[in-house]
């Protein structure tokens, strides 16, 4: 107890001396051994305070230069049968200049300091129990995660890189902790009972949270109880993340440090990085190296490995010259030391293929991009700075470009590939024409039809597929054209200079001019024809006076016969024509009866039309004499022969009728009889503009039609419901064009 409290002494005193330049006065002194302690404080702080250079010129820091000192180990499976000893001089003094020792004595940086690193094999959060064999106090503080690169790099300047890797956020020092809330407050004991006399809380026990405290920075966790025992918890581990942990071996007592992973505990740690047999990486075709840990009286090594390699050797070192992928895999080692071998132990090698570069040669067009794509290898470094698997230049000259491409982190291989620029070819033609020739030349066809000089340009290829341009500068010269007009008759000829022709058509004679083109004399030749019309025309009898327009002829009242009349007369052009024509004198009667006296008695009626013309047209599209009409209405008949026509018409009246209509019908007696709602004919004849409406007792339409003659056989969705009332609404047009509504009720049965 007395131990306990002056090392609390101790912490508070140093607190005050060194943190305030080693000068500030001791206010307390509580009893002699925390004045020895007060002295120890004192002498630190003479030796460190004035020269933190010297603070890792001993083993117990973290890094030794660039290298870390931290031992690997995992818990529980021991496979290689290691111990790890606990710390038994110097002071872990490196961390106090990074201010960050978590609950760990910062002052000292813990004395006896021994380093300690662990990998992830399985995720999940990891307790683990720290146990001192000799019994002697033990503290702790764990950092983490880190990567790999994390771990290559942390000791590479510890002065600045550390301190970007080991590091807290509490936002006071630990002893403020420490002084208020006592020892307990880093206990990680499921269950702690405070036996200090000296404590605020003497005799006191409670339950504590493991994970107090909480994880600040990089410090996942820490603890300073007094105990041979500690607890290390880590939440939420991920697969290949490494953790560091500083054991502070107080009392500098000897013995070794066990960790076992307690039962809770859902994470895995790696056991391959504790092998005392280290293994290699290296790139395809080089020389791998395995090497053991010197074991005393070893007579030899015997390896074996992945496709049944074997081999011994009589050193401690396994060489693989021009290694292959193939050969990558676990190596296991044995000891052999004259009577019988060591435990196997075991190694990786890494053999990263070479990377199989494949670049092409590029072929382009002045001021064109060009792609060149590089494969083989997960990275690449282009002579352009570029790093990426593809570039995209714009050289203005054939130029070569270079790539490394490095595969597995290391392995490289360099390839080059060279693009090419071709220019391209512009032409420019001039040229001259004929009007009305056409020009075939260079890629062109153009048709000369208008004098006057052009620009034309066409697009083309080279033969390494480069653009191309073909201009022509095209003059056309015009031609002389001078045109006549010749009117001939029928059976006449034309002569035109040598030719004599008797068509209509145009024809040319062609001259050359003093730049070589045609001069053109067209001639337009019409040739007339001579008429002969014949007509045939037919009038009814009458006593007004007939004009033939064709003739220009009028025959007087009562000149006109039946007979044929010859009319001579002359074109336009003065060529020979006639008239011929025959023409038919007719009476023009037509006589409309209406053969029925009442329309109304049965609905129908027999008109019938008498006439002397040959043609007869109803209204009602029919074309007898007779016609039988079943609905009112204005009845017209057309007849006519040639240009004689006479019409008559007659009117049928609407009949009063009352629109009675059945309370019932009975489809599902399939007899035939009173199976349909309909309205009669004779008065759907005569009605116009309806609309019926059908409705079931819920007011659902079931039935729609503006069709008078409608017909409705109680079918609802395709089903007849017998014993089913509905109601109807009929709204039409009476022959008096006046609006009627009629509605009810109908039962179907």
């Amino acid at each position: 107890m007395l131990f306990r409290f002056g090392r609390q002494s101790y912490n508070f005193f140093r607190k005050f001396f060194i943190e305030k330049s080693c000068n500030f006065a001791a206010l307390y002194l509580f009893t002699m051994k925390k004045f020895k302690l007060l002295l120890l404080s004192l002498l630190f702080c003479a030796v460190f305070c004035e020269n933190p250079e010297n603070i890792c010129a001993q083993a117990n820091c973290l890094c030794n230069g660039t290298q870390m000192n931290a031992t690997p180990f995992c818990t529980d499976q021991n496979p290689y049968g290691l111990t790890y000893s606990a710390g038994t001089s110097g002071y872990a003094s490196e961390l106090y200049y990074m201010n960050t020792t978590g609950c760990i004595d910062p002052y000292s940086g813990g004395p006896n300091p021994a380093w300690f690193k662990m990998r992830i094999s399985q995720a999940g959060n990891l307790n683990i129990f720290l146990q001192h064999t000799g019994g002697g106090d033990i503290d702790y503080a764990c950092w983490g995660p880190f990567t790999d690169a994390d771990m290559a790099n942390m000791c590479y300047s510890w002065t600045t890189n550390l301190s970007n890797y080991l590091y807290d956020n509490l936002s006071v020092d630990y002893s403020y902790y420490y002084y208020y809330y006592e020892s307990q407050f880093f206990s990680h004991h499921p269950t702690y009972v405070d036996n200090d006399i000296y404590s605020t809380t003497y005799g006191d026990s409670w339950t504590t949270d493991w994970y107090n405290p909480t994880p600040s920075g990089t410090l996942v966790d820490c603890s300073s109880t007094p105990s041979p025992t500690e607890w290390i918890h880590i939440r939420n581990a991920q697969v290949g993340q490494w953790y560091i942990v500083l054991i502070s071996n107080w009392e500098g007592v000897s013995g070794n440090i066990n960790f076992s992973s307690d039962a809770s505990s859902t994470a895995e740690t790696d056991c391959t990085i504790t092998s005392p047999v280290t293994g290699d990486e290296v790139c395809e075709g080089e020389t791998a190296t395995l090497t053991a840990q010197m074991s005393a009286g070893a007579v030899h090594y015997a390896w074996t490995g992945p496709n049944n390699f074997a081999e011994t050797t009589t050193t401690n070192v396994l060489t693989i010259p021009n290694a292959t992928v193939a050969q990558s895999g676990t190596y296991t080692m044995r000891v052999w030391n004259g009577t019988s071998y060591g435990n196997a132990t075991t190694c990786e090698l890494i053999v990263h293929p070479a990377p199989q570069l494949q670049l092409e040669d590029v072929a382009v067009c002045m001021g064109e991009p060009a792609t060149l794509a590089a494969s083989g290898a997960d990275t690449y470094l282009w002579n352009t700075g570029s790093t990426t698997a593809s570039i995209t230049v714009r050289p203005q000259e054939t130029t070569t470009y270079t790539v490394t491409g490095t595969t597995g982190g290391m392995c490289t291989a360099t390839v080059s590939a060279t693009v090419t620029v071709n220019d391209g070819i512009n032409l420019v033609f001039y040229d001259t024409i004929c009007q009305g020739e056409t020009y075939n030349n260079h890629g062109f066809t153009i048709p000369a039809n208008t004098p006057g000089t052009t620009e034309h340009q066409h697009a083309g290829q080279t033969a390494s597929g480069c653009d191309s341009s073909v201009t022509l500068h095209l003059t056309v010269l015009p031609a002389v054209l001078i045109e006549q007009t010749a009117n001939i008759c029928a059976g006449e000829s034309y002569l035109f200079y040598d030719e004599t022709y008797t068509e209509s058509g145009t024809y040319d004679q062609h001259f050359p001019t003093a730049d070589g083109c045609d001069s053109v004399v067209r001639l337009q030749l019409r040739v007339t024809p001579s008429y002969e019309v014949v007509d045939k025309c037919t009038i009814r009898q009458t006593r007004l006076a007939y004009d033939y327009s064709p003739a220009d002829t009028t025959f007087e009242v009562g000149t006109a016969e039946n007979a044929t009349y010859y009319f001579p007369r002359f074109t336009s052009m003065g060529c020979d024509s006639s008239i011929t024509l025959t023409l038919r004198v007719v009476e023009n009667h037509l006589e409309l009866n209406n053969l029925t006296e009442d329309f109304c008695e049965n609905h129908e009626a027999v008109l019938e039309v008498n006439t002397t013309l040959d043609n007869i047209h109803w209204n009602t599209g029919e074309t007898a004499t007779q016609i039988i009409v079943k609905h009112p209405g204005t009845f017209i008949v057309t007849a006519y022969t040639g240009q004689c026509q006479e019409s008559a018409q007659v009117f049928i009246p609407t009949c009063d009728f009352n629109m009675f209509l059945p309370n019932a019908i009975t489809p599902s007696n399939e007899d035939g009889v009173n199976d349909e709602f309909f309205v009669p004919d004779f008065i759907a004849d005569q009605i116009s503009d309806v609309e019926v409406v059908i409705y079931d007792r819920w007011g659902m339409l079931v039935y729609r039609s503006e069709d008078a003659h409608f017909r409705w056989n109680g079918t609802v969705n395709g089903k007849i419901l017998s014993n089913t009332v509905y109601t109807y609404r009929i709204s039409y047009l009476d022959g008096n064009d006046y609006r009627r509504i009629n509605h009810g009720s109908i039962t179907v049965l």
